[in-house]
C-alpha cells in the first residue's frame, strides 16, 4: 500500500501516526496557527479519552489473558492436561489480551501527540518572548 511514493506502516493507523518517526511531524505542528493548534490539542485529548472507554472491560480482558496464559504454562509444564489443552488456553489468552494491548499502544501514541503539542507550544512561547 504505497501513498505518495512512501510505504505506510501497516502497524499504525493513519490517524495515530508516530510522532517520533521523523516524518516531518514537528514541521506540520509548526505550520498550524495558534487556534488550529489549540483545536488539535482538544481533538487529541478527546481521542485519548476515547481509548479509555470500557476500561473495566479492558482490565478484565487483560486479567483473563494473564490467567489463561498462566494456566497454559502450568498445564504444559506439568503435562497433565495434554498439549492441546495447554495450547488452547494459551490461544485464548492471546485472544483476550489483544484488545487491551492495542488500546494501550494507541493510548501511548496519543500521549506522544500531547507531548509534541506541548513542545510546540513551549517553542512558540520561547520564540515569541
Amino acid at each position: 500500500m504505497a501513498t505518495a511514493g512512501k510505504q505506510r506502516s501497516r502497524r499504525t493507523l493513519s490517524s495515530t501516526q508516530n510522532t517520533a518517526d521523523g516524518s516531518g511531524w514537528a514541521q506540520l505542528l509548526g505550520s498550524l496557527t495558534d487556534a488550529e493548534l489549540a483545536r488539535y490539542a482538544e481533538i487529541v485529548a478527546d481521542q485519548a479519552a476515547l481509548e479509555w472507554q470500557r476500561r473495566t472491560a479492558q482490565i478484565a480482558c487483560a486479567v483473563a489473558a494473564m490467567a489463561l496464559a498462566a494456566t497454559s504454562v502450568y498445564l504444559l509444564a506439568l503435562g497433565t492436561g495434554g498439549a492441546r489443552t495447554g495450547l488452547g488456553f494459551g490461544a485464548l489468552g492471546l485472544g483476550f489480551g489483544y484488545w487491551p494491548y492495542r488500546k494501550a499502544k494507541t493510548r501511548r501514541l496519543w500521549k506522544a501527540h500531547v507531548t509534541a503539542i506541548e513542545q510546540e507550544v513551549k517553542r512558540r512561547d520561547t520564540a515569541g518572548a
